[in-house]
C-alpha cells in the first residue's frame, strides 16, 4: 500500500491537533491557528478549555454550574472531618467554612434508688434474741425482742408460762417464719412464683392476718390487709374461699370480715355466697352480713364508674384497719 503525501500530511495534522488538546506542543511546525478550530484557539489554560468544551456538550440551561461542596465523614482515628472545599462555576476551589452542629446533650442521669443507707436508719435489732419453738414438731424460729411489739412478747410469755422453753405449739411454722422477716423488712413475703398457685396466696395471707390477730400485733395485721387489697388490684381476683377460717377466728366487726363482705356485695352482687362458689359453705354470719350490706347499699353497686369501698386515698385504713393501740396510717 502506497501512502500519499496528502494522506501523511492529514495524519500529522491530526496528531498535532491531539497534542494541542492534551497540552503538548505540536509534532510538526504547523501553526496552531491553521489546525485547531476557532473555538479552541487562544485558550488561556487547560482548566478553562475543559470547562468550555464541557459547556458546549450540555444544554444551555446547564452551562452555569451551581457551587458544590465536597465533604468526607470524620475519620475513626482523630474524629475530625477532612478539609472541605467549595467549587464554583469556573471550577475554582476554595476552602468552605462550615458551622458544625452543636454537641448533642448528654442523656439525663437515670435516678436509681440508692441501696446505701445511713446506719442510724437501720432497724435496731438489738442483742437479745428469743428462741421460739413453733408447732407440734417444735421447729426453731428466732425473734429479736427489740423489734417486736410489747403485746407480742406478753402473749408469748403467757402461752409459755410454766414451760422450760418458749413455745407456740398451735402455730404453723411455715406461716410463722414469715413474721420475723416482715418485722425486719416491713414487707410480707407471700407472693407465688407460678400463676397457677397464685390463688393459694389468699390462704397464706389470711393465715398471716390471723397470726397478727392472735399475737395482738395490730400493725402487722393491718399490713396484711393492705397486701390483700393490693393483690386484688393486681390480679383482678378476689378472696372468696377464706371466709370460713376468718369468721371462725375473729369477732364481729373485724377488718378482714368487713373486706370479705364488701367483696361479696360490690363484686359478687350477693351471688358468690351460693353454690358452686367457695363461700357457699361459710358460716351463716357471712350470709347475714352480705344480705344486710346489700339492703344498705341498694342500687349503688350497679352504677357505672362507682368506686369500691376499698378504693381511694385512706379508705382501706378508715374501713378495715384496727388502731386500738397503734397510730393511724399516714396517707
Amino acid at each position: 500500500m502506497v501512502t500519499t503525501r496528502r494522506q501523511t500530511g492529514a495524519a500529522e495534522a491530526m496528531d498535532d491537533n491531539i497534542d494541542v488538546f492534551n497540552g503538548r506542543p505540536p509534532r510538526t511546525a504547523v501553526s496552531t491557528k491553521e489546525v485547531l478550530p476557532k473555538s479552541v484557539t487562544n485558550q488561556p489554560s487547560r482548566k478553562t478549555r475543559k470547562v468550555r468544551l464541557t459547556a458546549q456538550a450540555k444544554p444551555a440551561h446547564s452551562t452555569k454550574r451551581a457551587a458544590t461542596a465536597r465533604t468526607t465523614p470524620p475519620t475513626k482515628r482523630t474524629g475530625r472531618a477532612t478539609p472541605v472545599y467549595e467549587t464554583d462555576a469556573a471550577n475554582h476551589t476554595r476552602p468552605l467554612k462550615i458551622s458544625l452542629p452543636p454537641k448533642a446533650a448528654l442523656p439525663a442521669k437515670t435516678i436509681v434508688q440508692s441501696r446505701r443507707k445511713q446506719l442510724s436508719r437501720a432497724p435496731k435489732l438489738g442483742n437479745h434474741v428469743l428462741f421460739l419453738f413453733i408447732g407440734p414438731q417444735r421447729e426453731l424460729v428466732t425473734l429479736h425482742t427489740e423489734i417486736i411489739p410489747t403485746a407480742v412478747q406478753e402473749h408469748i410469755n403467757e402461752r409459755s408460762a410454766g414451760l422450760q422453753l418458749y413455745e407456740l405449739a398451735e402455730q404453723d411454722p411455715d406461716i410463722f417464719r414469715i413474721y420475723p422477716s416482715a418485722q425486719q423488712t416491713a414487707t410480707v413475703q407471700t407472693a407465688m412464683t407460678w400463676k397457677r398457685y397464685s390463688d393459694a396466696e389468699w390462704t397464706r395471707l389470711a393465715h398471716l392476718y390471723l397470726l397478727g390477730v392472735t399475737l395482738k400485733d395490730e400493725k402487722f395485721a393491718n399490713t396484711v390487709i393492705t397486701c390483700i387489697i393490693e393483690k386484688m388490684g393486681e390480679a383482678d381476683r378476689y378472696p372468696t374461699g377464706i371466709a370460713s377460717e376468718v369468721y371462725a377466728c375473729t369477732p364481729a366487726g373485724d377488718g378482714l370480715r368487713e373486706l370479705i363482705v364488701d367483696v361479696h356485695v360490690w363484686k359478687g352482687h350477693g351471688t358468690w355466697i351460693s353454690a358452686p362458689h367457695d363461700d357457699a359453705d361459710a358460716p351463716k354470719e357471712l350470709f347475714t352480713d352480705v344480705i344486710a350490706a346489700l339492703a344498705k347499699v341498694g342500687g349503688e353497686i350497679h352504677e357505672e364508674g362507682a368506686l369500691m369501698p376499698w378504693e381511694g386515698r385512706g379508705k382501706e385504713c378508715m374501713r378495715y384497719h384496727a388502731h386500738e393501740g397503734t397510730a393511724r396510717c399516714k396517707d
